[in-house]
């Protein structure tokens, strides 16, 4: 079973008895005591009339103030009411940025009710270089979505918050006591995130939408290679780099767009709810918004690459190193459908496809994306302008 098959939040349920605790151990803290827990605070998000009642993202931050926080999470700081409406007219996401104390420090809560920006990765890294940050995302599909990060480094990312296994140490005494509970996934998760961060935003503060409210306008988006490089090394080649520069954003976006799609069906993902997440979006004047689906699928991309890494060489198999080298020049190319500049988005998705073609086809990189990138050229030039 590919390790990014849409059941395998199932398989890893079933696996949890079996599963071995990572290094992230050693850098949490001990036991909390999960006695009198009161798991009921955040009852109010899952109750309507509250915006969170169907989705949420819900991020603390513990060591960064408000600046700090959404400077991480790409958001622009004018707050301003007027300023505001016109990015929000834009189609922009918003975040609600709160102050904290926690402790001795600062701290920080987001709150978002459609976007999932706490949920990437990067952003976790980002925001937890100061101490700690933990993000919850829920939907309607009754996804949720526990993250960890400490000192720039993200610890945990499960969908299953009552897995210990699969939470730092510091958070199992507390999902098992949870989960003998009955309590709620996200009333659970949340609480899980105050223990963990030490940050508790007040309940009233994050139902008032429109005070400390900011627009997302450079969201975070981990990039194979920088557009810096794309046109530095002109990757994928001289002529292409030549040719996209050239074209118009419309002809840009619809080359990334058919680039992405060429990695997709070379690696064979596009039954995958993450991919079609991403290429339902896609139009001729836009980039795509990453989705939570996504973003887990390249999490657990990440996992399988990391664990096969730790193998001894005799043990790993040539097949699945194939498979996994072809899905990340698939998932490395749908990542360019997500930035804005029309440029990085066709350089960088031509050259993952043109990556992927050559694995594909068994060719040595050079010979296969030539061929590639020819067809890429074709393409492009049939575009409308």
């Amino acid at each position: 079973m590919s390790l990014l098959d849409p059941v395998i939040s199932g398989a890893l349920k079933v696996a949890r008895s079996g599963a071995t605790r990572l290094v992230r151990d050693r850098l949490t803290a001990d036991y909390p005591s999960a006695v009198n827990v009161d798991f009921s605070q955040f009852a109010w998000v899952v109750t309507q009339p509250s915006p969170y009642a169907t989705s949420g993202c819900v991020t603390l931050v513990a060591g960064s103030d408000r600046e700090q926080a959404l400077r991480a999470v790409g958001a622009d700081l004018d707050g301003s009411t007027a300023h505001l409406s016109d990015l929000e007219a834009q189609g922009l996401d918003t975040v609600v940025a709160l102050d904290l104390i926690v402790g001795e420090a600062f701290g920080t809560v987001l709150a978002e009710t459609q976007g999932s920006h706490g949920l990437r990765r990067a952003v976790l890294a980002a925001l937890s270089k100061r101490g700690k940050a933990a993000s919850v995302y829920w939907d309607v599909d009754d996804t949720v979505v526990l993250s960890c990060a400490r000192k720039g480094k993200v610890l945990c990312q499960t969908d299953d918050p009552f897995d210990a296994e699969d939470l730092p140490r510091s958070l199992a005494k507390l999902a098992r006591e949870a989960e003998t509970r009955g309590i709620d996934d996200v009333l659970a998760a949340l609480t899980m995130a105050v223990e963990f961060t030490g940050a508790a935003p007040a309940v009233d503060a994050l139902l008032n939408q429109r005070p400390g409210r900011f627009a997302i306008t450079a969201p975070v988006n981990d990039l194979p290679i920088t557009p810096e490089e794309l046109i530095g090394l002109e990757k994928p080649s001289p002529e292409v780099v030549r040719a996209v520069t050239g074209a118009t954003d419309k002809q840009r976006r619809q080359l990334a767009t058919w680039s992405a799609r060429q990695a997709v069906a070379a690696a064979q993902l596009e039954s995958l709810p993450g991919v079609i997440s991403i290429l339902k979006q896609v139009h001729t004047t836009g980039s795509a918004r990453s989705t939570p689906a996504f973003e887990r699928m390249s999490t657990e991309h990440d996992r399988s690459g990391k664990a096969r890494d730790a193998m001894p060489p005799g043990e790993r198999h040539d097949a699945a190193v194939f498979e996994h080298r072809l899905n990340h020049c698939a998932l490395s190319a749908l990542r360019y459908l997500l930035v804005a500049d029309t440029t990085t988005a066709a350089l960088g998705a031509t050259e993952f496809a043109g990556r992927a073609s050559a694995l594909r086809q068994g060719l040595r990189r050079t010979t296969g994306n030539v061929a590639f990138f020819e067809e890429a050229l074709s393409t492009l030039d049939s575009f409308d302008r």
